[in-house]
């Protein structure tokens, strides 16, 4: 500060210095002031810190037993801990032993349960030894044989004797196939699983479940080809409907054994095998109602009707379609009807890539699907046939009443349209179709309206 008083030249550099000087003057004295103002509360802090110090030094003292606790405790945590380890691991060691042990006692008690049950021929048993066996830790045994020529043998004579009863089991199911009797037939279905032979035992029952649903089938068919009684505008739709009846039958009576020995997984693997001799027979009953019924013919006479290519003097009579179109209708409902019942059969399964669980898939792509299409298809070409006939022919009845403000045409149009809305109710489309129309809904209702407008369109 001197040196720079010392450097001042000029009066103005004189007074800025001196006003600075000034204004450092008033900023002390405002902060010696203050702390002259606090002064008794730091003489009360100070007091109060002068009664504090002596007991610092217990506290000291305090802090340092505490810290020689601490340490005193961790070293014997640390040594508890290993403790524990090392009793976990030895623990871990006894449940090996023990489980060995159990597993070799199992073993041994497994072979000489086999052998007495087969002696008995108690296969439910002796397969249950054998299960027993084969749910054994195999490193286990592994390492016992290496040690002990006994269980070796034991081993051996299990393995043998899960041949031996896979043998069996594979003989006496085909012989009880072979004489129809069911509890046999269960009997041995129940035993497949405890010998690891899902998928074996699943093949063989889904097997004989096809065979009876093909022979049953066979005999309402033959039945319905010469059935000549009061059904018989419909018999091709009562027929399908002891197929779809025989297989929920079926179903109901052994789907809850497939659940109960084979896993609810392996339901949906029975499903597809009866669904694909429902397709079989299904269109043995198609292909046959199409025959007796003569719908190709009908549809050629149709076409013909509909697009002539020359003069047609004899029109086909709508009223013969009259039967047919209703047994249609049964056949498409009858399909629908099982779809929804196998869907309710295979709920749960895993959706595929296409969105759609498992069970519906099988089902859009079966030929079921295909011939109950086709259906749809041929009942939409003769309907719409059956709709212009109807209606032409009610332009050319139409009269008109004196003092009626409509003629008779009126109401007889509204009556075959009414009919058919009747009709078109009766078709499922809740299902079946849905999988196979573009947007769900039914061909044929378009198609009646269509064809409505284009008759009366013709008239003047």
């Amino acid at each position: 500060m001197e040196q720079d008083v010392l450097s001042l030249t000029s009066l103005d550099d004189i007074k800025r210095m001196y006003d600075s000087i000034e204004r450092e003057q008033q900023k002390a004295m405002l902060d010696l002031r203050n702390l002259l103002g606090s002064r008794a509360q730091v003489d009360v802090q100070m007091t109060k810190l002068q009664k504090i110090i002596p007991n610092l030094s217990s506290l000291v003292d305090d802090s340092e037993k505490l810290c020689d606790s601490i340490s005193t405790t961790c070293k014997l945590a640390d040594s508890v801990s290993s403790k524990v380890r090392q009793l976990d691991l030895a623990k871990g060691r006894v449940h090996e032993a023990i489980q060995r042990t159990e597993d070799i006692a199992d073993l041994k008690k497994c072979v000489d349960g086999v052998e007495s049950a087969l002696e008995r021929e108690d296969f439910e048993t002796a397969a249950g030894h054998v299960h027993r066996y084969l749910t054994l830790d195999q490193s286990i045994l592994e390492e016992a044989t290496m040690e002990s020529g006994g269980v070796d043998s034991a081993t051996l004579k299990l393995s043998q004797a899960e041949e031996q009863l896979k043998r069996i089991v594979n003989e006496k199911f085909d012989d009880a196939v072979q004489s129809g009797t069911l509890s046999a037939i269960e009997r041995f279905f129940k035993i497949f699983p405890l010998l690891n032979l899902h998928d074996a035992g699943l093949q063989k029952f889904g097997k004989y479940l096809c065979d009876q649903i093909a022979r049953n089938s066979a005999e309402n068919l033959g039945t319905a080809i010469d059935n000549e009684g009061k059904r018989s505008d419909v018999i091709y739709a009562d027929t399908l409907t002891l197929l779809f009846e025989g297989i929920a039958r079926l179903l109901e009576s052994h789907k809850p054994q497939v659940e109960t020995y084979y896993g609810p997984s392996n339901v949906f693997p029975l499903l597809k095998v009866l669904q694909v001799e429902c397709d079989v027979q299904a269109k043995k009953i198609f292909n046959q109602f199409s025959e007796d019924r003569q719908v190709d013919a009908r549809l050629q006479q149709v076409r013909m009707a509909m697009h002539p290519t020359k003069p047609i003097t004899d029109r086909p009579d709508p009223r013969q379609f009259d039967a047919l179109l209703a047994e249609m209708t049964l056949l498409s409902a009858r399909c629908d009807l099982y779809c929804t019942f196998m869907r309710r059969q295979g709920e749960g399964e895993a959706v595929g890539a296409s969105g759609m669980d498992a069970i519906s898939q099988l089902l859009a792509e079966s030929n079921l699907s295909r011939l109950a299409q086709e259906v749809v298809q041929n009942y939409t070409s003769l309907e719409d046939f059956f709709m212009r006939e109807s209606i032409g022919k009610a332009l050319k009845l139409d009269t008109v009443s004196s003092g009626s403000l409509y003629s008779s045409m009126v109401d007889e149009v509204f009556f075959v349209l009414c009919t058919f809305c009747t009709v078109e109710e009766m078709w499922p489309c809740s299902t079946l179709l849905k999988s196979m129309l573009p947007d769900g809904k039914p061909a044929f209702s378009l198609s009646s309206m269509i064809s409505t407008k284009s008759v009366l369109s013709r008239e003047p």
